[in-house]
């Protein structure tokens, strides 16, 4: 249970999970002083322990859809593509390569058009030293690149 003062707002979340502890079921139910409740679902599907599915629906659209991700996983158990669809259309997705189980690259495309990648690259004890950021803006694709220095003691 929270509050939100701010709004105005009183919200209660319920979990339920599964025999083996995963998430199946969040449901939100808000309360707002001003009489306009509403109420989020995510339910959550599994298969051989991985999370297959995400589906969320609201009763702010009143649309009884939402929208649902859906993940996919390469032999080692690593995510490698998050989709994310709105009426059964494809709006977003996401894709991840990995290099000796280490995120190396990770896109995100919304629409087919690719909007950000990062790409990560890693010292000899596997942490990140570098990672690089572009995002696509309709103007210009911004690059950040960030270095980390890292002094290891014995």
């Amino acid at each position: 249970k929270n509050n939100n003062n701010l709004f105005g707002t009183f919200c209660e979340k319920n979990f339920v999970y599964n025999q083996n502890n995963q998430l199946t079921t969040m449901t939100e139910s808000c309360y707002n002083e001003d009489g306009k409740n509403y109420g989020n679902t995510i339910t959550c599907t599994y298969v051989d322990g991985l999370l297959q599915k995400m589906k969320h629906s609201n009763t702010i659209t009143n649309d009884e859809v939402g929208f649902e991700e859906r993940y996919a996983y390469d032999s080692s158990n690593n995510c490698i593509e998050i989709k994310v669809y709105i009426k059964n259309v494809l709006e977003s997705r996401q894709s991840m390569t990995y290099k000796n189980a280490l995120l190396e690259e990770h896109h995100f495309s919304e629409k087919g058009k690719e909007i950000k990648s990062i790409i990560c690259k890693y010292d000899s004890k596997k942490n990140v030293n570098m990672k690089t950021i572009n995002e696509v803006g309709s103007v210009a694709t911004i690059t950040t690149v960030y270095i980390y220095e890292m002094e290891y003691y014995k």
